[in-house]
């Protein structure tokens, strides 16, 4: 993080809606502000491959996501692929079949995603003298910071399939002394919304209707992490996937 960043703003699940994550990216200005996605940009909406190559090309941060994570896993066993593949792999290779005009370079490119995958970091924290923001896919769940007496560190070793890890969970969130948790994973309709003192910005973009099926993004003061975050929306501009 530069010397000049003033801002951190932390953009929810865009899961290939490519369109739509550039129309929100354009709402955001760039000058001293540190923009982190936070997983989740392949998989359900239809051009996985234009957001994997913007975010190969660009300053944009990412942090690892469960759907990267299947990805990565798929050639592991033939569970793991089907997992994948339910739960929108399929699209994500239809994307690359599209950009792409020979197996070759299909293969290619997935191979360079499976190297980029690799050197995403689990979480972020960003902190001041009062608070610490921290931001990961799914979040430390209460139930894993209880069994780890609060120890961060001990957290984020969870194995990364564990139902309760920061890839996984769906479960209610630890509420950290001086920390504000910052999470995607679960969709929330008509966010973001802060639960205690923990931000979900997952809002379903390539979802459906009825407070799903839009992009957000929450930008937060380095210096005082206290003061209420702005928010940003952007409604969905690709066509409804599932």
């Amino acid at each position: 993080m530069g010397a000049n960043t003033k801002k951190i703003t932390i953009i929810g699940d865009p899961h290939g809606c490519f369109d739509t994550f550039q129309a929100l990216l354009d709402q955001i200005e760039k000058k001293h502000n540190r923009i982190v996605v936070i997983g989740d940009i392949v998989d359900r909406g239809p051009d996985s491959y234009s957001l994997f190559e913007f975010m190969e090309n660009s300053d944009t941060e990412m942090i690892l996501g469960n759907h990267e994570f299947m990805f990565l896993n798929r050639n592991e066993n033939e569970r793991f692929n089907d997992l994948w593949i339910k739960n929108g792999g399929e699209i994500t290779l239809d994307s690359f079949e599209n950009h792409l005009d020979s197996k070759s370079l299909i293969r290619k490119r997935l191979a360079d995603m499976e190297e980029w995958v690799q050197k995403l970091p689990l979480f972020i924290e960003v902190s001041n003298e009062e608070q610490r923001l921290l931001i990961s896919h799914a979040g430390i769940s209460k139930m894993n910071y209880d069994l780890h007496a609060g120890d961060l560190s001990m957290c984020f070793q969870l194995p990364y399939w564990h139902e309760e890890s920061c890839l996984w969970t769906r479960k209610e969130l630890a509420e950290i002394s001086d920390v504000t948790q910052v999470v995607g994973h679960t969709p929330i309709e008509d966010g973001p919304v802060k639960k205690g003192s923990n931000w979900y910005i997952d809002t379903g973009c390539a979802k459906g209707p009825k407070g799903l099926a839009y992009m957000s993004a929450i930008q937060f003061e380095i210096n005082d992490l206290k003061k209420e975050p702005r928010i940003f929306r952007q409604k969905k501009l690709e066509q409804l996937m599932n």
